[in-house]
């Protein structure tokens, strides 16, 4: 989300200073610690006193620290939040103003009560002499015993007397300990991210030995699956030799991300990346904004066998058996019609393409959710209507040539008895008329009804969508293969980009055929995000922000990557399916290793 917060100063003519400032955070917190999004500095306001967040029904503020505020003079510990409203915290007034294009919430802070008479004339009122209280010295000695007995001392006979035979999740009644059995908590340096909150007081979970840094064996006791960054043999400086997990993830300072943000760290690699020569695939990159290359999307090239290429954005096409005309149907002008109702429905994006409920993509496209409604599989013979199953093309065949058989049967108006039947030709009504035995008839008919439903199913309806082919008297659909994600080494929530509209980065309405790919350039992007340092129009955004740095494929961390022959490398069709990135259509080779 992003904040505006105005803060206003009144000067001695009554005139009011004016400073704004724009934060981008999922929660603006209000408090005298450092660590709050909007710093007040008056001792009378606890160090963390109020939250304010978005949640469905709108924004909504918190009180934090056990305390309370006043809303439009009315003492509550939590409200929602309209503009107009006036909170009253401690010393400070903060008014809830109109949101306006350049942000997502706007407020005013003003202190209206200093404190700065009343804090002169209390400390002057307060000074006491260190010698009329017994002397530096004695206060010295005495201090320093009181930080060492109880900053020292107690914590290590915490940590030393602590039970560590018993999960605390089983049997919580005896992890109910005296303060000065547990003193240890006072070493430490801040609160545990959201991930490892569950730890709880089991800092012996992570800090296996004492005044020692938490080892990695510690880290991967639960992270066992975490995958090194690259091929340590092509790259040898990505084995990152000396380098501990806590090197790069800081715990210990709150419900924060323990991820290393810093682009620098990426880009002292990757800047050069190229240099490394054939090695490599991937191109230089150093901020988004002015030095990241151009979107190389991963395409599927053929179907059968299953083929992958990164191509260049301008030259990416995928061959994915499908028959679709964007243009067509997001036509806003003529629109399409609904040949079951005759209404023409002018249909937009969200008609085919549903969020994932918990997830950064789309659903796949279902026949029966998105389609049947115009495109039904159904004929007509005779005044019956018949329903084909989709997916299903041998099922579909055998219904239509059992049904045109019996037709044809039918149609004879003869009878085994009399030993010899008039067959017709079916759908050419009573021309090309012979006389033969049942049996002869029989395999005619079934012979013709073949032909009459490969044109109704081979060449009609299944065609319009699929690619289809004719072979041993029978048709057969092309499986369709579309990829999930052309950017397997990227990673984009559409969630996130809800208040945009779908055609500002996909140029669908222009498309004709399902072999585009209407992934967005770069510039689209970079007309909203920047890089690290930007200016305050645009979205700063680091290199983690939308490529993993462990990646699949390349070995867990503390085991050799695997060898740069290929041997043990998983093909890059492989990792996405390991990583649900493409439709369960055939499992690849050694999906199962």
């Amino acid at each position: 989300m992003r904040y505006s917060v105005i803060y206003l100063t009144k000067k001695r003519s009554g005139d009011y200073a004016r400073r704004e400032e724009f934060v981008e955070c999922e929660a603006l917190r209000f408090g005298r610690g450092s660590e709050n999004e909007v710093f007040l500095g008056d001792p009378r306001i606890a160090y963390e006193s109020l939250v304010i967040s978005h949640r469905p029904g709108g924004f909504f503020a918190e009180a934090r620290g056990g305390g309370d505020f006043r809303l439009n003079g009315k003492t509550t510990r939590a409200a929602n939040l309209k503009a107009g409203d006036k909170i009253s915290l401690g010393p400070y007034e903060i008014e809830i103003l109109p949101a306006d294009e350049n942000c997502d919430f706007r407020l005013s802070v003003e202190l209206v009560l200093p404190l700065e008479d009343d804090l002169q004339s209390l400390q002057e009122r307060s000074r006491i002499s260190l010698a009329a209280a017994g002397g530096k010295r004695r206060w010295s000695w005495l201090l320093f015993l009181l930080v060492a007995i109880v900053f020292v001392a107690l914590p290590i006979y915490a940590h030393f007397s602590r039970d560590t035979t018993f999960d605390a999740a089983v049997d919580p009644a005896r992890n109910e300990r005296s303060f000065i059995q547990k003193a240890d908590v006072l070493w430490n340096s801040g609160e545990l991210s959201k991930p490892h909150q569950f730890i709880g007081e089991s800092c012996q979970a992570c800090h296996v030995k004492a005044f020692e840094q938490t080892p990695d064996s510690a880290c991967l006791s639960c992270h066992k699956g975490i995958q090194n960054h690259a091929d340590a043999k092509k790259f040898p400086a990505a084995a990152f030799t000396g380098v501990q997990c806590q090197d790069c993830h800081k715990e210990h300072n709150g419900p924060r991300e323990v991820l290393l943000r810093d682009q620098q760290f990426c880009v002292s690699c990757h800047a050069g990346i190229e240099a490394a020569g054939s090695v490599v695939t991937i191109r230089n990159a150093a901020d988004f904004a002015t030095a990241h290359p151009q979107f190389r999307p991963t395409v599927l090239v053929n179907p059968e066998p299953r083929k992958f290429e990164r191509v260049l954005l301008k030259q990416a096409r995928e061959n994915s058996s499908l028959k679709f005309p964007h243009k067509k149907h997001l036509d806003q002008q003529k629109g399409v019609k609904n040949p079951r109702t005759g209404k023409v429905v002018k249909m937009v994006c969200a008609d085919c393409h549903v969020p994932e409920k918990n997830g950064p993509g789309m659903k796949p496209i279902e026949m029966e959710a998105q389609c049947e409604e115009c495109h039904a599989l159904s004929f007509t013979q005779g005044g019956v209507t018949r329903e084909l199953p989709h997916a299903k093309p041998e099922e579909a065949f055998y219904r239509l040539v059992d049904f045109f058989t019996l037709e044809t049967l039918k149609e004879q108006g003869a009878t085994a008895a009399e030993g010899t039947v008039t067959r017709m030709m079916p759908g050419r009504g009573g021309a090309a008329e012979k006389t033969e035995s049942p049996a002869e008839a029989l395999n005619a008919a079934e012979k013709d009804a073949r032909t009459i439903a490969a044109k109704l199913i081979g060449k009609g309806l299944c065609s319009t969508c699929h690619q289809t082919k004719f072979e041993n008297d029978t048709f057969k659909v092309t499986p369709v293969l579309l990829t999930r994600n052309w950017l397997p080494k990227g990673r984009f929530d559409h969630k996130q980009h809800a208040q945009a509209q779908c055609v500002d980065c996909h140029a669908a309405v222009d498309s004709e055929r399902a072999e585009d790919v209407l992934l967005p350039g770069i510039e689209t992007c970079q007309a909203c995000h920047g890089g690290e340092s930007t200016s305050a129009e645009l979205v700063p955004s680091t290199c983690v922000d939308c490529h993993n740095f462990h990646l699949p494929g390349r070995g867990a961390m503390g085991t050799p990557s695997p060898h740069p022959s290929g041997k043990g490398l998983r093909p890059l069709d492989e990792v996405l399916w390991k990583m649900n990135r493409l439709p369960p259509v055939q499992s690849p080779p050694g999906a199962n290793n």
